[in-house]
């Protein structure tokens, strides 16, 4: 028995493509925010600049006390760097973004595999090259504190790995890096 071939009509074929416009402009919009990261490339965006490039952010409730006079204006509550999901609080002062700061904490004992830490400090050498200054200090007795400060150009990154017992934490700073004259210290 031939088969007999019926043209589909215009307006389904139309709604069809339509349809898979919609999906491919969905999925290219997705993509797209996924490829915006917070690292040191925010650092001396103007205020609107920084929205444009993560629109994700939203501002904090009560703005945070930073270092020298900054403000921390603009969240992200959940950043996946490296595997892991950072809480990032990013700084201004004078409508210029001078500080980005990312934290995580472990949740379970499992969290703090020296495997997924290393990542964090993998990530950052990577487009940083060699640390300049690492440290482990003994905060207590049971509290571990490894530093690594690594620097490019006029940036500055800092990474605080802090252990005690099964809970460690991760502070991950990026801010420009300021040379000091002896005299001034």
């Amino acid at each position: 028995m031939p088969t007999i071939r019926r043209p589909l009509p215009s307006r389904i074929i139309g709604h069809a493509l339509l349809a898979l416009a919609v999906g491919l402009g969905l999925s290219t919009h997705a993509a797209a925010q996924t490829l915006q990261r917070v690292d040191e490339s925010l650092l001396g965006l103007s205020e609107a600049e920084l929205l444009v490039r993560l629109p994700d952010l939203r501002r904090t409730s009560k703005p945070l006390p930073g270092p020298r006079g900054l403000r921390g204006l603009w969240s992200v509550s959940e950043t996946t760097a490296q595997g892991l999901v950072l809480d990032t609080v990013v700084y201004l002062k004078a409508r210029n973004v001078l500080r980005i700061e990312q934290r995580w904490a472990s949740r379970k004992a499992g969290d703090c595999q020296s495997s997924r830490l290393d990542a964090l400090a993998g990530g950052i050498q990577q487009r940083f090259g060699p640390a300049v200054v690492t440290s482990d200090d003994a905060l207590d007795d049971t509290t571990q504190q490894n530093t690594t400060v690594w620097t490019l150009g006029e940036t500055e990154a800092r990474l605080l790995l802090t252990r005690s017992g099964e809970h460690c934490s991760a502070l991950i700073v990026y801010e420009p890096h300021i040379t000091r004259d002896a005299s001034e210290l």
